[in-house]
C-alpha cells in the first residue's frame, strides 16, 4: 500500500501525496494546479451544470482508444490515480488555438465565458471520436450543459463545422502526407505539424497494476485488477464502499463508521469490465460504462441499445456503469426493467462459488 501516485494532466505527470482519499479531483484541479478554467460550484447533488467537463484518455465498447468528456466533480483524487485527462488549458489560445476553440470563436460561442470550458471539453471528445457523429450526436454531447447566455446554441453550430473538419482530415490522413495540405486548404486556418491529442490517442496503454492508496488519516483506496483480488478486499473490509463510476458520490466520499473509510473501485477489474457475445446472448460485465455497453452492443439488443442512447447525458454515461444503474440507491431504474424484458439473468460471483438467478428476482 503506497501513500503517492501521478496523475497526468495536459501531458504533464504530476506527483499526489499525503491527500485525503475523499478529496475531489475537481478541486486539485483548481487550487494545486491552478488550472480554473475547469469550473466549480454549480454541481449540487445529483445535478451537474457540465462547466466541470473534462476529458480522460479511456477504451471505447469496441477497444478502441478514445477521449471521454466527464464531470470532474464526479470524481476524488485515486479515482483519478494513473489517469491522463486533457483540460480546457490544453487547447491554446489565439492562432495557436485548437480546432474546437477556433470554431467555438467563430460561431460567437463565449457568452459569459463561465460554461465555455466545459463545452469546449465536449466538443473535443466528438472531434476525436472515429464514428461518423450526426446531429443527434453532437446535441447529446451538449446535453447537460447549463447555459443562461445562450452560448449552448452557438456551439450547437460550432460542433456541427467541428464534425465535418474532423472527418475530413481523417480521409486525408489515410493518405500520407495529405493531412497537412487538407489544412492549408481551409481559409485563416493556421499551420499545425501534426496532433499531439492524436498521438496520445495511438500510444494510450491504461495501467496495468492494481493500484492501492492510504493517506495521512489511515483511509484507504483499492483499484484491484481481478475479481479474485477484488473479493477477497470486500471480506477483509467488510464495511467497504464499493464504487463503480463514482456517480453517485458527489463532490465526497463519507465513512460508513468510526473507522478510517476503504473505497473498493470495480473500474479496472477485468472480469467486471467485459463486453462478451457469445453468439446466443451478450455476456455484460457490471463495470461496463454505458456507453461502452452501447458501442459494444449497438442496434442488437433492441430496445436496450436505444435506451442506452438516452440515459441520462453522454458526459454521465462516460462515467456511468451498467451495476450501478442497476443496484444504486440513485438510479433512474430505467435500465433494470429493459434487461428483465429481454430475459436477463444476473451472475453473482464470491470467493466459495458462482450462481445464476434472473434478474427480475435480483432486482426484487
Amino acid at each position: 500500500m503506497q501513500g503517492h501516485f501521478e496523475i497526468t494532466v495536459n501531458g504533464t505527470r504530476h506527483p499526489v501525496a499525503r491527500e485525503a482519499v475523499a478529496r475531489p479531483f475537481l478541486s486539485w484541479l483548481r487550487e494545486d494546479l491552478g488550472l480554473i478554467g475547469t469550473k466549480a460550484g454549480t454541481c449540487v447533488g445529483a445535478a451537474c451544470t457540465g462547466a466541470c467537463t473534462v476529458c480522460v484518455l479511456d477504451w471505447d465498447g469496441r477497444g478502441q482508444s478514445v477521449y471521454r468528456a466527464v464531470s470532474a466533480c464526479r470524481l476524488t483524487l485515486p479515482m483519478a490515480a494513473a489517469r491522463e485527462f486533457v483540460t480546457i488549458e490544453a487547447l491554446g489560445a489565439g492562432r495557436e488555438a485548437h480546432p474546437v476553440r477556433r470554431a467555438l470563436a467563430a460561431a460567437g460561442a463565449g457568452g459569459c465565458g463561465f460554461c465555455a470550458g466545459g463545452l469546449a471539453m465536449a466538443l473535443f471528445e466528438v472531434y476525436y471520436r472515429q464514428d461518423p457523429q450526426s446531429v443527434e450526436d453532437v446535441r447529446d454531447a451538449l446535453s447537460n450543459h447549463t447555459c443562461r447566455c445562450g452560448a449552448a446554441l452557438a456551439a450547437l453550430a460550432a460542433a456541427l463545422v467541428l464534425v465535418r473538419e474532423a472527418q475530413e482530415l481523417r480521409q486525408h490522413s489515410r493518405r500520407p502526407g495529405r493531412i497537412e495540405r487538407a489544412r492549408r486548404r481551409r481559409k485563416n486556418a493556421p499551420r499545425i505539424q501534426g496532433d499531439a491529442f492524436e498521438e496520445a490517442l495511438a500510444g494510450f496503454t491504461p495501467d496495468p497494476d492494481s493500484f492501492a492508496y492510504i493517506d495521512p488519516e489511515g483511509a484507504r483506496f483499492h483499484r484491484p485488477r481481478s475479481l479474485l483480488e477484488l473479493l477477497r478486499l470486500r471480506k477483509e473490509h467488510a464495511e467497504a464502499r464499493l464504487v463503480g463510476g463514482g456517480m453517485g458520490l458527489g463532490a465526497s466520499i463519507a465513512p460508513v463508521s468510526n473507522r478510517p473509510m476503504c473505497v473498493l473501485s470495480t473500474a479496472a477489474v477485468v472480469e467486471m469490465g467485459a463486453v462478451l457475445d457469445l453468439g446466443h446472448a451478450w455476456e455484460m460485465g457490471a463495470s461496463v460504462t454505458l456507453s461502452g455497453l452501447r458501442e459494444a452492443v449497438g442496434e442488437s439488443c433492441g430496445m436496450l441499445g436505444r435506451m442506452l442512447g438516452g440515459f441520462g447525458s453522454r458526459a454521465l454515461r462516460n462515467r456511468a456503469t451498467l451495476g450501478g444503474a442497476l443496484c444504486a440507491p440513485e438510479s433512474t431504474g430505467e435500465i433494470g426493467p429493459a434487461l428483465v424484458a429481454l430475459g436477463a439473468t444476473a451472475i453473482i460471483a464470491g470467493l466459495e462459488r458462482e450462481w445464476e438467478m434472473p434478474l427480475e428476482a435480483f432486482l426484487a
